[in-house]
């Protein structure tokens, strides 16, 4: 048993210093505010209905007027930040993300583009032109009605996300009673599955819970916040998230999302980020049939313990 125990550990040591690659991680999740950042050769097209958008920054037009069709399209290196406010109207905040300019060198196109009924706006593909950002809100709530209820029904609004997805934001500091109510991820979940070699049935590794106020980043990349550093962290984990977000009757957002890599970057309450990753070790133990041999071996051990001591059992006392 002690050399089965040692044979067992000398396993256990290697496989547990190796992170599998191939994890698939699951996150669902009920949040006020989310961003995404499409990879180079990916694009978004979202169709909100009506709303207004509003370019912000030197060179800015004037504030468009709410329309019947509005539409957003992103390409690679954009950044959009969707907020569902108290009010049940939807916000999505567009500027340039981090991959900005190496996606630019490839396609030469505008990475954000509006278009408001007949009218076209976007970021240029210089950053030193044009504005810096664009502005896009929903002008009607989620169900507009006279009754409480009624005005608590979503909007039906489903849109695609893909490309790097960070769920919640940092709480902000209080700034006076007229300060508005903060963003925040309110819970959600996180699991991490992974396939069994012989029978490649998908079993789970890993289960969590997120708490509320706490950060979710599918590219594990956190701990960088200046624009070099995320590219650098980015380069390291070419891989995308893919989902779909939602609004629900309590004026937040559903997500769900499903990407295969290494890890998955958390971070609780402001604190610093940590990685949720799945060793080999863990794949190991995960496997059927190897749960089926240690139940073996725990039964023949038990079997060889009490056999040894059956002879004490029936030995005539002195």
């Amino acid at each position: 048993m002690l050399l089965l125990a040692a044979l067992a550990a000398a396993i256990a040591l290697p496989l547990s210093l190796r992170t599998a690659t191939d994890t698939a991680f699951t996150l669902t999740a009920n949040t006020d505010v989310l961003s995404v950042e499409p990879l180079c050769d990916q694009e978004l097209v979202w169709d909100l209905g009506r709303a207004e958008a509003v370019a912000l920054g030197a060179g800015a037009a004037a504030p468009g007027r709410a329309t019947s069709a509005t539409s957003v399209h992103l390409r690679g290196g954009a950044r959009a930040v969707l907020e569902r406010r108290p009010d049940g109207l939807w916000r999505i905040d567009l500027t340039r993300g981090p991959l900005h300019a190496r996606c630019i060198a490839q396609t030469g196109q505008p990475a954000v583009v509006v278009t408001v009924d007949d009218q076209v706006l976007e970021l240029p593909t210089d950053p030193a032109k044009g504005p810096r950002a664009l502005s896009v809100r929903t002008t009607r709530p989620a169900a507009a009605g006279p009754q409480k209820d009624e005005d608590d029904k979503p909007s039906g609004t489903v849109l695609l996300l893909s490309g790097r997805v960070v769920l919640g934001e940092l709480l902000r500091h209080g700034g006076g009673w007229q300060q508005t109510t903060s963003p925040l991820l309110r819970e959600g979940k996180l699991e991490a599955r992974t396939r069994e070699p012989f029978t490649d049935r998908s079993v789970p590794v890993i289960e969590e819970a997120l708490d509320a106020g706490s950060r979710v980043d599918t590219h594990a990349c956190l701990m960088h916040a200046e624009a070099p550093a995320q590219l650098a962290c980015l380069g390291t984990t070419p891989v995308s998230a893919t989902g779909i977000v939602y609004d629900n009757k309590d004026r937040a957002l559903d997500v769900k999302l499903h990407v295969t890599t290494a890890r998955i970057g958390i971070a609780q309450h402001g604190g610093e980020q940590r990685a949720v990753a799945v060793t080999w070790w863990n794949r190991f133990v995960s496997l059927q049939f190897v749960q089926m041999f240690a139940a073996t071996l725990l039964l023949l051990g038990t079997l060889a313990q009490t056999v040894t001591t059956l002879p004490g059992l029936f030995r005539p006392a002195p």
